[in-house]
């Protein structure tokens, strides 16, 4: 028995086809932003690279502060907020981890009083570093830290300077780019976010027990050299 059948019978419609190209298509576009975003790596998986960079940094310009003293109990932003940072960053893909020793110094003028706030810091990195291209690399590193602060206090009726220190722990996330050359000279920036708080007993004052948290965004450039 002889079966004849029509070449439009095997072929199936135009919308079938269409249909499962987009459904394959879905799939297929993930896997490929994945391998790009995992498996794209300049450096072999046991090749590790460490990276030394001095970095400056603006904010966090948000803070609380908690007095019993009605001129010192709000909340504002500081009209500067500086830092510098050095970091050490070891990527072994895809892990990162790193050193940082990291200072700050902000200050404002609120009602008339001048405010003055520094830090001294260490810091403990550990995340995630990536390289989808040559010489580039992308890094999002959480990160701990315990420091030394001091705040000070220049009340504009009695014009008297009080001050105190306090030891404080503090926590964050930084997301980093870099570009590094053929020589090695590396370039990048950043954003991130610190959260941190210290308590101070000013001195000669009514105020009482002074609490200032910090919180906010800070914004950074940096350049240094690989190894």
């Amino acid at each position: 028995v002889h079966v004849a059948i029509s070449p439009l019978a095997e072929r199936p419609s135009l919308a079938y086809c269409s249909a499962r190209v987009r459904l394959s298509a879905q799939p297929v576009c993930l896997v490929i932003l994945a391998g790009i975003a995992v498996g794209a790596e300049p450096l072999r998986a046991d090749d590790t690279a460490d990276d030394l960079r001095f970095v400056y940094s603006r904010g966090p310009d948000r803070y609380a502060i908690s007095s019993a003293a009605p001129n010192l109990d709000h909340a504002g932003h500081w009209d500067r907020a500086h830092g510098i940072r050095l970091d050490l960053v070891r990527s072994h893909q895809p892990l990162g981890v790193g050193l940082s020793v990291a200072g700050q110094q902000n200050s404002e003028d609120h009602g008339g009083d001048r405010l003055g706030y520094q830090a001294l810091s260490g810091r403990l990195n550990l995340g995630v570093a990536l390289a989808p291209a040559d010489q580039v690399q992308f890094e999002v590193l959480p990160f701990a830290g315990y420091g030394l602060s001091e705040f000070e206090h220049v009340g504009a009726a009695s014009g008297g300077l009080r001050r105190d220190r306090d030891d404080f722990f503090e926590y964050g996330l930084n997301v980093n780019a870099t570009l590094t050359t053929a020589s090695g000279l590396q370039f990048g920036g950043g954003v991130g976010y610190l959260v941190n708080e210290s308590s101070y007993s000013l001195p000669g004052s009514s105020a009482g027990t002074v609490t200032i948290e910090q919180q906010g965004p800070v914004y950074s450039v940096f350049i240094g050299t690989r190894h």
